[in-house]
């Protein structure tokens, strides 16, 4: 008992003894269906999605504004990478974030990497959309 994590023991011998106790706690709450699991999870998404969509009159899915039925929701404005941003709204106090914002106006596909100094080779993992999978 030397900081071992589990439920298992150690005898004199050294090998790992398993307590009887060991397959109850995997299986407490019985087998997983994790076909049901994900269907559960992909509902719960959407309706995430849709209530964010309405809260903030934005279509995440697809990237756009959507339109306000009755026009009391945001108005969403895009700047042109030669406009100057607000200080409120600029990005100071997040260097990472600031660094790394698409002010270009480019598409996803003419978007370049940063480049790593420690690596020669670009590598780019960027998830631009939220997805279920």
């Amino acid at each position: 008992m030397s900081g071992q994590r589990g439920g298992g023991h150690f005898d004199v011998g050294g090998s790992e003894r398993h307590s009887s106790t060991e397959g109850v706690k995997r299986k407490l709450f019985g087998p997983v269906n994790h076909e049901e699991a994900k269907l559960f999870v992909e509902k719960e998404l959407e309706a995430l999605q849709e209530k964010a969509a309405q809260k903030w009159s934005f279509d995440f899915k697809k990237g756009k504004p959507r339109p306000s039925p009755d026009d009391s929701g945001y108005k969403w404005v895009k700047f042109s990478p030669n406009e100057e941003i607000p200080k409120a709204y600029d990005l100071h106090g997040c260097e990472y974030l600031h660094s790394h914002a698409d002010i270009s106006g480019r598409d996803e596909a003419d978007r370049s990497c940063p480049s790593s100094s420690s690596s020669t080779i670009k590598q780019c993992n960027k998830q631009s959309v939220i997805t279920g999978k």
